[in-house]
């Protein structure tokens, strides 16, 4: 029998997110069934709420979180729906760390390294807590110090590293 790297990396996943849940005092609940929009559901002993939890396995340097899913049995890619469920919950090995993205903002990008450029990004360290949707803010260079990156006063896309930037 041969197990691919996808399912080794899922259940990589699945431990590492249910250790996290235990340790932020929610217990993790696993469903006995396959076929649902979401992987585990977690009791908050805290405010006493289910929350339900989709997990992923992602690379740094840009997670971009999608509001679809693959079937691998039918070959056939679909989109989560709204309220199937809560957060997604995304392991990165680089960082052994987990993501907690609400479902709002599935479709969207989480980058690891600080953009210079003035452009507003979200930073993958605000999505370390599992958070109100409502909390969550993009960052800029600015709240981190950083002035951007201007040439004649103009904001510049920046190159690759070795090429003069552009305007």
């Amino acid at each position: 029998m041969i197990i691919s790297d996808e399912t080794i990396k899922g259940a990589q996943a699945v431990i590492k997110v249910k250790n996290d849940l235990i340790e932020k005092r929610i217990i993790p609940l696993v469903s006995e069934v396959e076929q649902l929009p979401f992987d585990l559901v977690g009791f908050n002993l805290e405010n006493h709420k289910f929350i339900r939890f989709q997990i992923k396995f992602a690379s740094t340097k840009r997670v971009r979180v999608k509001n679809t899913k693959y079937n691998y049995r039918s070959k056939k890619i679909s989109k989560y729906l709204d309220g199937d469920f809560d957060f997604y919950a995304i392991y990165i090995p680089d960082k052994d760390r987990i993501l907690y993205v609400p479902f709002k903002l599935g479709g969207k990008n989480i980058s690891f390294q600080i953009n210079d450029t003035g452009r507003p990004f979200n930073w993958w360290e605000d999505f370390l807590e599992i958070k109100d949707n409502n909390l969550y803010r993009k960052k800029t260079c600015k709240d981190f110090g950083i002035t951007p990156k201007k040439y004649g006063g103009r904001k510049i896309k920046m190159p690759p590293v070795g090429l003069e930037p552009t305007l």
